[in-house]
């Protein structure tokens, strides 16, 4: 949770349109509270079409730039404006974790990219959900760099940093 924590409160500062995934009710409440400070709307189940719809273009206008979500944004809702994804869920399906990304990659005005966050398992059960995940993003040919946190959100971004310039450096590359 200190992780996703500061991986919002980061992008946030950088002006990113943000939905951070959980799949439990309870673990999205625990989230919203600890960046209540940052205007956001939770969405999951229980809330009713109309006020995800709202949700939705709040969003998409920035007057809303933090969604905490679970299963309900995962398919059938077409948002564009996403620049940011943190995926907290831990999914076992690989195919649950493209359908979440391709919901986020559409192309919209002033967007330039999106960072991608997979959060997840070193050790114990989701281990080989994180691992199937990360091999199907792999084949899909989507970058996929593994970073260890240690705590410092700054090392994250400077990490993420390297690795899109070079990324970058690549398809430049390639298209010369």
């Amino acid at each position: 949770n200190s992780t996703i924590e500061a991986i919002i409160r980061k992008v946030h500062a950088f002006g990113c349109h943000t939905i951070a995934f959980a799949e439990r009710l309870a673990h999205l409440r625990f989230l919203s509270k600890r960046v209540e400070d940052i205007p956001h709307r939770v969405v999951f189940g229980e809330k009713s079409r109309r006020f995800r719809s709202r949700t939705k273009r709040s969003f998409e206008a920035g007057r809303v730039r933090l969604i905490i979500a679970n299963r309900v944004f995962k398919k059938g809702v077409d948002i564009a404006r996403v620049d940011c994804m943190i995926d907290a869920a831990s999914y076992k399906s690989k195919d649950d974790a493209m359908q979440k990304f391709g919901r986020c990659v559409r192309l919209c005005d002033g967007k330039h990219g999106l960072l991608y966050f997979d959060i997840g398992d070193q050790q114990g059960r989701f281990v080989r959900a994180t691992k199937s995940r990360r091999a199907a993003f792999r084949k899909a040919k989507v970058p996929v760099f593994k970073y260890l946190w240690g705590g410092d959100v700054e090392d994250l971004f400077r990490f993420a940093t390297k690795k899109l310039e070079l990324v970058l450096r690549r398809n430049e590359k390639r298209a010369a």
